[in-house]
């Protein structure tokens, strides 16, 4: 792992800002991501139980 962090360094995609804390530019990204995936899996649960038919 370290020998890959060495050949690609990780690109600091979200800044920090001058008191060390995230912006609000980074919450919202993340906020935006933990809703996608969280109303995705719940969607992904609804197909699999309403077709569970199909595999039981």
């Amino acid at each position: 792992m370290a020998v890959w962090q060495r050949i690609v360094p990780r690109a600091q995609t979200c800044p920090r800002g001058t008191t060390g804390k995230l912006t609000a530019k980074c919450w919202s990204e993340f906020n935006a991501g933990w809703t996608v995936g969280s109303c995705g899996g719940a969607l992904f649960a609804f197909l699999l139980l309403t077709n569970s038919s199909l595999f039981f």
